[in-house]
């Protein structure tokens, strides 16, 4: 009895260590096959889910990890101590990290499998974002920021301050939308969007800024301003009002022309491509080839049709979009025409959030509390020389 007791022990035993040896066997095969992780950083936006899960169900090699960060700081810190995700969605931004190599310039990417395929971006807005024929950064949408005009006193795209101060001294008309008579801070935002714009060469980290030419632009915008709060002007139409394009061949307001921002001298026409976020990849990441894999796939006619809240930039999907809304009569072929013009001539990217803020503070005061245009001026170009050397530290 004891033998037969012994001998069943001794087989279960056997058994339990087969059965152990092979779920161990069988746990490592699975490690061993387990997909890859690459990880996609973003701040306290997990929009892009949706396309990481599409992505991640068809790819079986690797899979996207999405980080979010709550704290914009925290991320910035842990990627200059070299504590990096592989690729990041982040606000556009021609940055010190990004003037310092720390990204993989997309450009010989882009020549190689995008060009002329399905998945190419709207050659206008590459051209625009392209800095000494690197390329940094790639949206995943776009706007075009720029102001329609009064027809009765502009051609079309493309004014000179020259212009608009005529038009402005001729005419007993309010420069900007009635709603705005008084709120200096929407005039402000709109002008230290735009002066960021113009008067900084953020790519090259080099302060293009002429005091005397920025104070004649500056006192256009206040002298406008003051004049539509001091008198009772008998219109309701604008000279100017600044806008959004987030519809591909949405036209103008009746009676009104896409005109741009008023430019200076030999300045190109004043509209601009914005976005809410762009992709990057950090150039010391291991898995850059797949990470652009996953960019190829948020480029596709696929996902991008599923864009809102702004435009595809797969140049083929907003085709379709303008043909759909021809077809569905929601604009005329005059409107789509207007709008490849437009795009056409839109060449200044939006400046980044810092040197937007340099901006805005120093030129709100302006509006705000009767500050000399002068005094900003010279403010604006201190700070922007001491952060621009800052920068250069990284």
């Amino acid at each position: 009895m004891k033998r037969s007791c012994l001998l069943s022990a001794f087989i279960l035993l056997a058994l339990s260590i087969l059965l152990l040896s092979g779920c161990s066997s069988h746990s490592s095969d699975e490690g061993a096959d387990e997909p890859k992780a690459v990880t996609l950083g973003v701040w306290k936006n997990d929009a892009i889910l949706p396309t990481v899960n599409a992505f991640n169900a068809q790819q079986e090699q690797f899979q996207i990890r999405l980080v979010i960060y709550d704290s914009l700081e925290l991320m910035q810190t842990e990627l200059m101590a070299g504590k990096y995700c592989d690729l990041y969605l982040l606000e556009m931004d021609n940055s010190a990290m990004a003037a310092k190599s720390l990204f993989v310039d997309f450009m010989p990417r882009v020549e190689e499998t995008l060009k002329n395929t399905e998945n190419e971006v709207v050659p206008e807005l590459l051209d625009a974002m392209t800095v000494n024929g690197a390329l940094m950064q790639i949206p995943y949408s776009f706007s075009i920021g720029t102001c329609m005009g009064l027809q009765q006193y502009f051609d079309g795209h493309g004014i000179s301050l020259e212009d608009a101060n005529q038009a402005l001294n001729d005419h007993a008309r309010p420069i900007f939308p009635e709603e705005w008579k008084l709120k200096a801070r929407n005039i402000a935002s709109k002008v230290s969007s735009v002066s960021g714009i113009f008067f900084v060469d953020r790519s090259k980290e080099e302060v293009q800024f002429q005091k005397s030419e920025f104070e004649e632009y500056l006192k256009f915008w206040m002298d406008g301003w003051v004049v539509q709060q001091s008198q009772d002007i008998d219109s309701d139409l604008a000279l100017l009002i600044p806008t959004f394009i987030g519809d591909p061949g949405e036209p103008p307001a009746e009676g009104y022309v896409y005109t741009g921002y008023p430019t200076l001298e030999n300045m190109p026409a004043g509209s601009y491509f914005s976005f809410g976020t762009a992709f990057s990849i950090i150039s010391g990441s291991k898995n850059v080839d797949k990470a652009w894999e996953f960019i190829r796939f948020c480029l596709s006619p696929e996902q991008q049709r599923s864009v809102r809240g702004g435009m595809p930039v797969n140049s083929r999907v907003l085709q379709e979009r303008i043909d759909e809304r021809l077809e569905n009569k929601e604009i005329t072929e005059a409107d789509a025409e207007c709008f490849d013009e437009l795009l056409d001539e839109t060449e200044w990217v939006r400046a980044s959030p810092d040197i937007t803020d340099i901006f805005s503070e120093e030129i709100s005061a302006c509006f705000e509390v009767n500050r000399q245009v002068e005094e900003a001026a010279k403010m604006i170009e201190n700070r922007l020389n001491l952060f621009l050397a800052e920068s250069r530290e990284y």
